[in-house]
C-alpha cells in the first residue's frame, strides 16, 4: 500500500470496440497517451496465426516496429519465462540507461515460432537525468527523519536507485504522470515506527512517496499445530536437536525465530528446536511458538501442491529457499506479517489487537502468494498494483486452503481474528462481521482515485478481483453496485485454480495496470489453457467479470422449457446460447422420463408420476486430453402431472381424523365458514382454471377469488346438513385434479373411511377396508367366526346417488375398473351388512 505523497499514474485504458462477429487481427488496445497496452495477432479459436505481413518474427523487431522505444529504452528478458509444450512466453523488464523502471514491463507469446500477443506497461521516458543529485546517504537520512527514526537505532539500509511514474497535474481531468529518479529506502531497525519503504526523488530530495514494507495480512516430526491440529511434517536433526528445516524441497524451507525483532537475519533471530521431534502443545503453546509448527507444516504442502499439481519449484519456479520468520516486531507490530520484497523472506506477528499468532492456513498461503506475485508477476507495491496484489493473494490463500486444510475457504484469517468473523470474505464482501469491508463491483475510471492510496482504499478495492473469483467457482445471481443483474455458472475450484496458475506462471498478468486490462488478460490465458474448444469457460470467466462491474456481459446460458409436463405429451428443455463444442448430460426427478435421444441443446421429458419435479442439465467442453471445463446450470423446478389439490384450513369445523371427513361443531342457528384451497405448482400462471362448488343441496351457492398461493372460498352464513359435500378443482396444461370434502353436523358420526389408490384413477383402482375399523365393529366373542365368513358388497355412486359399479367380494380389497367410467366424482360404500365404509373417487381418464 501506498500514501501518495505527490501522487501516482492512474492510466486508463481505452479500448477498441470491436463487433464479437467481425473479429479482425491484430486487435489493438492504447492507452491514454497512444502506447500500446496489448496487441493480439492471433485467433484463439483456431490458434492460428493470420495477416503474417504484420506479426513481427522477434522481440526486437517488436520493440523497435510497434512500441517505437527509444535508444535509451532496454526490454531485458526476465530469466523466470515459462516454456512448455503449447507455448513459449518471455517477460521482458524495461530500463532506462540501465535504471529499472517500476512497473515497466512488456510480455510476448510465441505459438508455433510467432508472436500471437503481446501486453505490458511501456513508460515513456524523455530526457530524464539518470545521474543523481542527492547522495543515497542523503536520502537514507531524510527518510529516517521523516519516520522519526534516529540514525544511531539503523542497523542496515538499502536505497536501490529506479525510476517510477509519479503524478503530477491533472490533463482533461484525468493524471498525468512523469517519470521520476527515485531513491527507494528500506530500513533495518526495531524502532516501532520502521513500518514503511520511502521513495525519495534523487534530485529535489523530496519524499514523494512511502509503502508498507510488506503486505498485512489480509496471514519427520509430530506437530501438534495452533490451527489445523496434530500432523507431521519434515525436519532437519543436527547438534542431538531436531529443527524447523526441510532440506528435501527445493533449496529449503526454514522456520526461525526474530524473538521481536524487525530484522530478519540469523544475529537477529534463532533456531527453533525439539529433543525428540515430537512437539506438544505442551511445549510451544504457552508462548505461542507452536506457530511456528503451523507455519512450517503449511509451507510444505504449498510446496508440493504447486510442484506436484502444476511442477512450480518454489516461488520462483526455480527452487528458491523458503525462508519464514515467527515473533515479528513488538507492540503494534506484532499484529502484521508480510512478504518481504527486498530480502524475500516471510514474516509472522504473534498477533496483538486484531490478531491472535498469525499462522493459519490461509494467511500463510496469502503471504506466500505474495512471493509468487513478486517472482512471477512483479507487480510494483505502488497503489495502481497494490490492489491487484492483495487480491490475487486472497485468492491463493482460499485456493490453498481449500487443498491443504479446509477451514472456512471463503473468508480470509478466520481462525486468528480476535474480534471479528474474518478479516475478509470473498463470498460476502460487505460481511458484517469482517473486520475490513471489501468491494464487489468496478465503478469506472473514478474508482481509481487518490483514496485508493490508503491501505483501507486498497484492500477495498482488492474485493473486485477476489470476489470475481468467488462467483467464477460457485458462480451466483444477484445484481451489483451499478444495477446489472448476473447469472455466473461456477466452474469449480480444479479449472479456476487452473487458469490463476496459467495466468500467474504465464506472465498474462505482468504490467497489468486496470481492471478492464485484468479481465482481457484473464480471457487471454483462458484461450491458451484451452486452445480449442474454449468458449464454455471464456464464458463464464467473462459473467464473473461482468457481475463484479468489469466489461459488457456476454451471452448468457440459460435453461428455458415450460413450469409443466404432462403424462400424454413430452415436453421440450432448451439451453439457451450453448457454445460451440460442448456435450450435456441431462439429470432429473425421478417421476420424469426421457423421451426419445435429446439433442445438442435440448432434450425432452415426459410425466411417470405426479408433483414437483426438477430437470438439470451439465455442459461439458473438453481440451486437451482429460481436461475439460464443466458447469452445471441451476435446477429447474417444474410440476408434473395434473395440480395437486388441498384444504389447508377451514374455519368453524373440526377435522374428524378421517380423510376429508369434517365435523360441524355444535351450534345454533347457521353456520358460516370459510376454506383456503392451495393448489400446488410452482407457479399460479400455469393454472388455466381453478373452481369450487358445492353439491347436494347447495349447489349455487360459490364465491371464489385468489389469495396469497391459494384461493379462498367464502360460502358465507349457511346451513351445512349432514353428508354435503364440496369439490375443489384445479386444471393446469395436463388437465384436471379434484378434492372432495363430506360435513357432518355434530351428532352424526361419519362412517369409517376407504382406503382408495390411485386416486384420482384413470384405468383402475384398489378399495381397501381399514383393518381397524373392521374389528371395532364385530364384537370380540365373534371375531373369528365372522372374520372367515364376512362378505363385503361394493358399490360405486355419482353425484346423484345412481349406481355405475357393484361387486360382491369376500376379500378386504377389492379392485375397481375405472377404465369404462366418465371422469367425474363418485361416492364408494362398502358394507358387511353390519358396517358401513365410504370414501371418494376422482376418475379421469
Amino acid at each position: 500500500m501506498k500514501k501518495t505523497i505527490t501522487s501516482i499514474l492512474l492510466t486508463f485504458i481505452a479500448s477498441l470496440a470491436i463487433s464479437q462477429n467481425s473479429i479482425k487481427y491484430p486487435i489493438v488496445n492504447k492507452d491514454i497517451n497512444g502506447i500500446i497496452s496489448s496487441i493480439n495477432f492471433a485467433d484463439y479459436k483456431t490458434t492460428s496465426i493470420t495477416s503474417n505481413d504484420v506479426i513481427p518474427t522477434n522481440s526486437e523487431d517488436f520493440f523497435k516496429d510497434f512500441l517505437e522505444i527509444n535508444r535509451s529504452d532496454q526490454f531485458i528478458k526476465a530469466p523466470n519465462a515459462s516454456i512448455n509444450q503449447e507455448e513459449r512466453v518471455e517477460h521482458f523488464d524495461q530500463y532506462y540507461n540501465g535504471i529499472k523502471v517500476e512497473g515497466g514491463g512488456y510480455n510476448l507469446h510465441y505459438m508455433n515460432g510467432k508472436i500471437y500477443l503481446a501486453h505490458g506497461h511501456y513508460v515513456k521516458i524523455n530526457n530524464l537525468d539518470i545521474n543523481p543529485t542527492l547522495a543515497p546517504e542523503t536520502a537514507i537520512e531524510k527518510f529516517a527523519n521523516f519516520k522519526k527514526i534516529p540514525i544511531n537505532q539503523i542497523i542496515d539500509s538499502k536505497s536501490p536507485l529506479i525510476i517510477c511514474e509519479i503524478s503530477k497535474e491533472k490533463v482533461n481531468g484525468i493524471l498525468s504522470t512523469t517519470p521520476v529518479l527515485i531513491y527507494q529506502i528500506r530500513l533495518f531497525t526495531d524502532n516501532s515506527n520502521n513500518d514503511e519503504v520511502g521513495y525519495v526523488d534523487a534530485h529535489t530530495s523530496e519524499i514523494v512517496l512511502t509503502s508498507s514494507i510488506g503486505s498485512n495480512i489480509s496471514p519427520v516430526g509430530t506437530f501438534a499445530t495452533r490451527y489445523s491440529g496434530m500432523q507431521t511434517a519434515n525436519t532437519e536433526i543436527y547438534s542431538l536437536k531436531y529443527h524447523l528445516i526441510d532440506y528435501s524441497r527445493g533449496n529449503g524451507i526454514h522456520v526461525r525465530n526474530l524473538k521481536g525483532s524487525t530484522n530478519p537475519t540469523y544475529d537477529e533471530s534463532a533456531e527453533i528446536t525439539d529433543n525428540d521431534n515430537n512437539w506438544t502443545a505442551a511445549e510451544y503453546h504457552a508462548n505461542e511458538d507452536d506457530m511456528a509448527l503451523d507455519i512450517h507444516w503449511t509451507l510444505q504442502k504449498i510446496y508440493d501442491h504447486l510442484y506436484n499439481v502444476y511442477g512450480k519449484n518454489s516461488f520462483d519456479n526455480n527452487g528458491r529457499a523458503i525462508n519464514a520468520y515467527i515473533h515479528y516486531g513488538t507492540n503494534n507490530q506484532k499484529d502484521a506479517s508480510f512478504w518481504e520484497p527486498f530480502l524475500k523472506v516471510l514474516e509472522f506477528g504473534d498477533g496483538d489487537v486484531n490478531f491472535g499468532p498469525i499462522a493459519s492456513v490461509d494467511a500463510v498461503a496469502h503471504e506466500y502468494g505474495h512471493g509468487i506475485t513478486d517472482f512471477q508477476i512483479g507487480w510494483a507495491l505502488t497503489p495502481t498494483f497494490s490492489k491487484f496484489n492483495e487480491g490475487l493473494s486472497d485468492i491463493w490463500g482460499a485456493i490453498l486452503e481449500y487443498r491443504i486444510h479446509p477451514n472456512n475457504t471463503w473468508k480470509i484469517g478466520e481462525q486468528i481474528t480476535l474480534n471479528y468473523g474474518c478479516l475478509r470474505n470473498l463470498q460476502s464482501p460487505g460481511d458484517p462481521n469482517a473486520l475490513q469491508k471489501i468491494a464487489d463491483t468496478y465503478l469506472g475510471p473514478t474508482y481509481n482515485s487518490l483514496t485508493e492510496t490508503s491501505q483501507s482504499g486498497i484492500y477495498m478495492r482488492s474485493g473486485v478481483f477476489s470476489h470475481w473469483f468467488y462467483l467464477l467457482v460457485n458462480g451466483g445471481i444477484g445484481i451489483n453496485e451499478l444495477g446489472n443483474k448476473y447469472t455466473v455458472n461456477g466452474i469449480g475450484m480444479d479449472k479456476a485454480e487452473d487458469l490463476i496458475v496459467k495466468a500467474v506462471y504465464g506472465t498474462y498478468l505482468n504490467n497489468v495496470s486496470f481492471y478492464p486490462d485484468m479481465r482481457t488478460q484473464i480471457v487471454a490465458a483462458a484461450r491458451s489453457l484451452c486452445p480449442y474448444n474454449s468458449d464454455l469457460l471464456v464464458n463464464q470467466i467473462e459473467n464473473a467479470w461482468y457481475a463484479v462491474g468489469v466489461g459488457t456481459q456476454p451471452a448468457i446460458i440459460n435453461l428455458t422449457g415450460s413450469n409443466n409436463v404432462c403424462s400424454t405429451s413430452p415436453t421440450t428443455f432448451t439451453i439457451d446460447n450453448l457454445p460451440t463444442g460442448c456435450t450435456v448430460t441431462w439429470a432429473k426427478s425421478s417421476n420424469l422420463t426421457l423421451s426419445g435421444i435429446p439433442a445438442t441443446n435440448q432434450a425432452s421429458f415426459i410425466a411417470n408420476g405426479t408433483g414437483e419435479g426438477w430437470v438439470m442439465p451439465t455442459i461439458t467442453s473438453t481440451c486437451y486430453g482429460p481436461s475439460s471445463t464443466t458447469i452445471i446450470l441451476p435446477q429447474k423446478t417444474v410440476w408434473v402431472g395434473t395440480p395437486r389439490i388441498s384444504v389447508s384450513s377451514i374455519s368453524n369445523l373440526q377435522d374428524m381424523g378421517y380423510s376429508n371427513y369434517y365435523k360441524i361443531l355444535p351450534a345454533s342457528g347457521n353456520y358460516a365458514y370459510e376454506g383456503t384451497l392451495t393448489v400446488d405448482v410452482p407457479a399460479l400462471s400455469d393454472l388455466i382454471d381453478s373452481t369450487w362448488s358445492f353439491y347436494a343441496s347447495m349447489p349455487n351457492k360459490k364465491i371464489a377469488y385468489w389469495w396469497a398461493s391459494g384461493f379462498i372460498v367464502d360460502a358465507g352464513a349457511k346451513t351445512i346438513n349432514a353428508g354435503e359435500v364440496i369439490k375443489f378443482s384445479g386444471r393446469n396444461t395436463c388437465g384436471e385434479s379434484y378434492n372432495l370434502f363430506t360435513f357432518f353436523t355434530g351428532d352424526v358420526i361419519p362412517p369409517p373411511p376407504l382406503i382408495i389408490t390411485p386416486n384420482p384413477s384413470s384405468t383402475e383402482s384398489e378399495v381397501s377396508i381399514d383393518d381397524v375399523a373392521v374389528s371395532e365393529n364385530i364384537a370380540t366373542t365373534q371375531t373369528a367366526n365372522i372374520m372367515t365368513n364376512i362378505s363385503y358388497t361394493l358399490t360405486v355412486m355419482n353425484s346423484s346417488g345412481v349406481s355405475v359399479y357393484s361387486v360382491i367380494s369376500s376379500d378386504k380389497k377389492i379392485v375397481v375398473p375405472t377404465s369404462t367410467i366418465k371422469n367425474g366424482l363418485y361416492i364408494v360404500r362398502v358394507t358387511n351388512g353390519r358396517t358401513i365404509y365410504q370414501g371418494n373417487l376422482i376418475v379421469n381418464h
